[in-house]
């Protein structure tokens, strides 16, 4: 009997030993790739957190760092390359010559609140006139009565990411004064135009005259701000912000891109220029739009009180240009995540 269990003891034995030493090796390798994993994804959050900090630099700049976790090299890029805001983020994580784990992740970035992707925002009511048509979605808190043709969605939803007056006016505020009450732009032109801010008024601004003005900077108006028939106006990716109203009479124009935002009303009546689709957002912190542009409008419209669309207006929705001048609030979708 001892005979026979010594001999089959050595028949069961070396199978035990290499059951035992194939399970170590796979726990070796679960720890392994569980690391590289781990490793992995720390680079996908550094890399969010490079973006989230400077989007716009990353754009024409790509993100390549490298850094060690868990005793694994960690490699990490980012690449501007597919447009619409969308970044491909990829993170490797490298043990030694044989073994490594990479994540590839697609992330999409929006450099401003959420409401700029709307035609029209309201945290009130909105009411659209007849002949009006909206090619975009529109949100609101109150209520919609609407007698013209949205093309988009319409959303009853609490507005995200509304800015405060203390917030606009803190990011806005130009230390340089402007003086006077008016500006006469009458020597302008198309090709030399008269160059207004960056700066601001001690109270009311008029601007009047029959010319082209360009800005420079912000126009920041410690009081309101009415423009007169004649005046154009190229904003340049520059601002005007009033404390209290802003009033664009008919036979303005406004050349976007650029932000037109009032603390109080905001009166939209200019013509617009032609032929370009640029950006423009006209927005009142705490008070009413009145909107009737004299053509095709591109860009968002956004009001506390309510937004009030005169009859025969034009509302598209564009993309914003990332150098607009509002206050960055930079937001971040992960669209895909893949380990490989």
């Amino acid at each position: 009997m001892a005979l026979i269990l010594l001999a089959l003891s050595s028949l069961i034995v070396i199978p035990i030993l290499n059951l035992a030493g194939t399970s170590l090796n796979y726990h070796r390798v679960i720890q392994r790739n569980t690391l590289e994993t781990y490793a992995a994804d720390s680079g996908v959050e550094y890399a969010l957190c490079e973006l989230g900090n400077d989007p716009v630099g990353y754009q024409s700049n790509p993100l390549e760092d490298s850094f060690t976790l868990n005793d694994k090299t960690v490699n990490v890029t980012a690449e501007y390359d597919l447009g619409n805001d969308i970044f491909k983020i990829t993170s490797t994580a490298t043990t030694d010559g044989n073994s490594s784990t990479t994540i590839e992740s697609y992330v999409d970035i929006s450099l401003y609140p959420a409401f700029f992707n709307n035609a029209i925002t309201s945290r009130g009511d909105i009411t659209i006139r007849p002949g009006t048509v909206i090619d975009g979605d529109v949100q609101y808190e109150g209520e919609l009565d609407n007698k013209g043709t949205i093309t988009g969605d319409t959303i009853q939803a609490p507005v995200a990411d509304w800015p405060t007056v203390e917030e606009l006016s803190q990011f806005y505020w130009v230390g340089e004064a402007i003086s006077g009450s008016s500006i006469d732009i009458s020597s302008g032109t198309e090709a030399a135009p008269y160059l207004i801010g960056p700066g601001h008024t001690s109270g009311n601004l008029t601007i009047k005259g029959s010319g082209v003005a360009a800005l420079e900077g912000t126009l920041y108006v410690q009081g309101s701000l009415t423009v007169k028939p004649g005046v154009g106006i190229k904003l340049n990716e520059k601002t005007i912000y009033a404390e209290v109203d802003i009033d664009m009479q008919p036979g303005t124009d406004l050349w976007g891109p650029g932000c037109v935002i009032a603390v109080g009303d905001t009166q939209f009546q200019p013509n617009l220029g032609t032929g370009e689709e640029a950006f423009i957002l006209v927005m009142s912190v705490e008070g009413t739009v009145t909107f009737q542009p004299q053509n095709d409008f591109y860009g968002s419209i956004a009001g506390n009180v309510n937004v009030d669309l005169q009859p025969n207006c034009t509302i598209n929705t564009t993309d914003p240009d990332d150098g607009l001048g509002y206050p960055i609030c930079t937001t971040l979708e992960t669209i895909s995540y893949n380990i490989n």
